[in-house]
């Protein structure tokens, strides 16, 4: 068995080898300042969870770490009406009570617009996130909003890459973050 070899990277010439290393030195020492000086509260952002650096940060400006599941909410159904009660209050309450604050919340594009009126959304989905929301606000529960399955459909169901190939698709699906937003 062969031993390891060991190899030096050589990152500077002799003749800038000084001004050179003080510069990288330099450079580290700024870095692991600025990651080690971050406060335990940072001003939050509309409310919203947000990240500084590689820190998830709380509506309330807290470092956190979020402890999460996932509602998968039918997502498969094209419409609300099939989707039934996937979830109510109690499942929020009952997570809460297990120590999670996160859920991944899973959206179908066809929950808010169909294919032959795209733009002209319709109320029953967001009526179905706002239900969700107040229930998540009620129990300290952020919610991950995923569009599982957008224009296109998801991985777009055999029809090829009908999301990323097609602008159209593209453009109704920012249109539809806008109007969730």
């Amino acid at each position: 068995m062969q031993g390891w070899k060991r190899k030096r990277l050589r990152i500077w010439h002799a003749e800038e080898g000084s001004v050179m290393l003080k510069q990288l030195i330099l450079a580290v020492l700024g870095a692991v300042t600025m990651m080690t000086s971050l406060p335990d509260s940072i001003p939050a952002q509309s409310g919203f969870y947000h990240t500084v650096g590689r820190n998830i940060i709380s509506p309330d400006g807290k470092k956190t770490t979020l402890y999460g599941m996932g509602f998968g909410n039918d997502v498969w159904c094209s419409s609300l009406s099939e989707v039934g009660l996937h979830h109510n209050e109690d499942s929020f309450r009952e997570m809460k009570d297990l120590g999670f604050n996160s859920v991944r919340f899973l959206l179908n594009y066809r929950w808010f617009e169909d294919d032959d009126k795209p733009y002209t959304y319709k109320q029953e989905g967001f009526d179905y996130i706002d239900q969700s929301i107040a229930w998540a606000k009620k129990y300290g529960i952020g919610l991950v909003l995923n569009m599982h399955y957008p224009q296109g459909g998801y991985q777009s169901q055999g029809k090829g890459t009908a999301l990323w190939t097609d602008p159209e698709n593209q453009k109704r699906l920012v249109s539809l973050w806008g109007e969730i937003a």
